[in-house]
């Protein structure tokens, strides 16, 4: 039966690619590249966002580069109010931005309205191709048939059977920060609806607590963010913590 769980887990493998952030002074600088900390990418016409529930201003927290699409992703995010995610009365305590054609003679230099306490350590990110498969929270929705495999397997501890298969397919099971293949969850599945459009959200990248980066979600959190197809500057998170 592993064979036949493994031949079944197959198809759904998709490439990620890991993220690892490493301090680094130079990360300061506003580039069209994928960071965290520093100073963000703006364009022309920007201003700093405002958390509209404190006032304050939000934390530049990170932007990862889009190879599929050559387009850049620029987070925000307010710390002192520790917005949930894909709840409307969230809106304006975080902000996120796609620049669908980032170029460097485009950007302006636009730093934050006062020091922020919360401020991200400038790090810049290596990347490294990994093998993903969905988590155990999400993998009746990408393959019933494997789901009931794996309770045929250990009817007691279904869970055990996947982990075993996710690991004879070479594939990361660490809750670490990747951009692309599947989100792996700490309290269960949630993909958001577009508000837009009400479809499901295609999932872009989780962010895990980076000690490196002075990045702390809470109570060893993590984000993950989704954006819409249909409505490219749609974009929604969900934070979860241990």
């Amino acid at each position: 039966m592993e064979d036949r769980l493994d031949a079944l887990l197959a198809p759904l493998i998709k490439e990620a690619m890991l993220l690892t952030p490493h301090a680094d002074p130079e990360a300061w600088v506003p580039l069209p590249v994928s960071k965290f900390g520093g100073l963000p990418y703006f364009e022309a016409g920007a201003t700093w966002p405002v958390c509209k529930l404190c006032t304050q201003p939000l934390t530049f927290v990170f932007q990862l580069f889009d190879e599929t699409t050559s387009a850049l992703f620029v987070f925000h995010y307010c710390f002192n109010c520790l917005p949930a995610g894909d709840d409307p009365r969230d809106r304006g305590l975080w902000h996120a931005q796609w620049f669908t054609a980032p170029q460097g003679y485009k950007q302006i230099r636009l730093a934050p309205p006062g020091a922020d306490r919360n401020a991200i350590t400038p790090c810049r990110i290596t990347h490294q191709t990994v093998r993903s498969l969905p988590g155990w929270e999400g993998l009746d929705t990408q393959s019933p048939e494997a789901e009931g495999l794996c309770c045929e397997l250990d009817p007691e501890s279904p869970w055990q059977a996947f982990d075993q298969a996710v690991t004879r397919a070479g594939c990361i099971d660490d809750l670490k920060s990747w951009q692309g293949g599947y989100p792996l969850y700490l309290q269960g599945e949630h993909v958001p609806d577009c508000p837009h459009c009400q479809a499901s959200m295609t999932f872009f990248a989780q962010i895990d607590s980076e000690g490196e980066a002075n990045l702390d979600w809470g109570a060893v959190g993590l984000i993950y963010l989704f954006y819409c197809a249909q409505h490219p500057q749609s974009v929604e998170f969900v934070r979860q913590n241990t």
